[in-house]
C-alpha cells in the first residue's frame, strides 16, 4: 500500500494507535512514509527509524504534539516539538471557541444526567486483568442484543469487547448515559 501511494502522493502521514514496536517495525520495512503518528503507550515518543520520523505527544493532554512539515521537491523534512500544558497558561481563550465548547457542554449535561437504567449491584469493569470481568460480559452481551433479531437470520450473531476499551466500574443505583460513556468512551458501534 505504501509502495502504492508513494507515486501518488507527495507526503505520506501514518496515524495509528500502536505501538512504538509496531511502529518501528512498519517504518523500517516502508522507508517511504514520511511521518508516524502513534498514540498508544501514553509516553513522549520522538525518533527517527530508516527516515521515518515516529512522534507521540504522551498523554492525558499534558502536551500539545507539534509537527512542522516542508515539502520541496518531492524531499519532505520534518521537525518536532511538545508545547507543554502548562506552558499555555497564559494564552488568551478564543471566544468563539469557547461559545462552542459552552454549546457542547451544556447538551452533554442534559443528556448525561438521563437515568437509562438502574442497577441491583455494582459491576466490575476495573483495569488490569479483565478476562471474564463481569462488566466486560455485560457490555459484550448487550452489543450483541443491539443487534436486531431480524438482522441476524439463521446466522449466529457472536459480540465480542476489547477490556481496554472498559474505562470505569458502574455503581448499584441509577445508571446515567453519562456513566455508560465514562465506561465506553470510544464511539464503538455495533454492526
Amino acid at each position: 500500500m505504501v509502495q502504492y501511494l508513494e507515486t501518488k502522493v507527495d507526503v505520506i502521514i501514518v496515524l495509528a494507535h500502536i505501538s512504538s514496536e509496531e511502529a518501528t517495525a512498519i517504518a523500517e520495512a516502508n522507508p517511504e512514509i514520511d511521518l508516524f503518528i502513534t498514540g498508544h503507550e501514553h509516553r513522549e515518543i520522538d525518533r527517527k527509524v530508516n527516515g521515518v520520523h515516529i512522534v507521540q505527544s504522551g498523554s492525558y493532554f499534558r502536551n500539545l504534539g507539534k509537527v512542522q512539515m516542508t515539502v520541496s521537491k518531492k524531499t519532505v523534512t520534518t521537525q518536532s516539538s511538545l508545547i507543554k500544558k502548562e506552558s499555555t497558561a497564559d494564552l488568551v481563550k478564543s471566544a468563539f471557541m469557547t461559545g462552542i465548547i459552552t454549546e457542547i457542554d451544556e447538551i452533554y449535561d442534559e443528556k448525561a444526567s438521563e437515568v437509562v437504567a438502574t442497577l441491583t449491584e455494582a459491576i466490575d469493569g476495573s483495569r488490569g486483568d479483565t478476562l471474564g470481568k463481569p462488566l466486560g460480559v455485560v457490555v459484550a452481551k448487550t452489543m450483541r442484543a443491539a443487534v436486531p433479531a431480524a438482522d441476524r437470520g439463521n446466522t449466529p450473531v457472536v459480540a465480542f469487547t476489547n477490556s481496554g476499551g472498559i474505562r470505569d466500574s458502574i455503581d448499584a443505583g441509577p445508571l446515567t448515559y453519562g456513566e455508560v460513556i465514562d465506561v465506553l468512551p470510544f464511539g464503538n458501534t455495533a454492526q
